[in-house]
């Protein structure tokens, strides 16, 4: 479980004083269902959560500390009600470098 805002600078950022982030990874996969709920429920409502396509790719790329066991089926549950960022549009901001 991981939560998603947008890129840390502007201008993704409607809200300067939010204290913006690109994805920050709560829990581990597990089979802990109480832990899960948890977790779900600690997560705050966000209102720049435009980032997603940068937190799959955190997903995806950060095998130990997202728990991803070799032989497994990988399936991730993306949840959004915000639109997302094209693939190249940190230039704006001066972001050029991949992860």
């Amino acid at each position: 479980l991981g939560t998603f805002v947008d890129k840390k600078t502007a201008p993704y950022v409607r809200d300067p004083s939010n204290k913006a982030y690109s994805f920050i990874h709560a829990i581990k996969l597990t089979e802990d269902v109480e832990l899960f709920k948890n977790a779900v429920k600690a997560q705050g409502v966000n209102y720049d959560n435009q980032g997603g396509f940068d937190a799959l790719a955190q997903v995806i790329t950060c095998k130990e500390e997202i728990g991803w066991r070799e032989q497994s089926t990988k399936i991730i549950v993306f949840v959004t009600d915000e639109l997302y960022h094209s693939a190249g549009d940190g230039k704006w901001a001066g972001i050029v470098q991949p992860y």
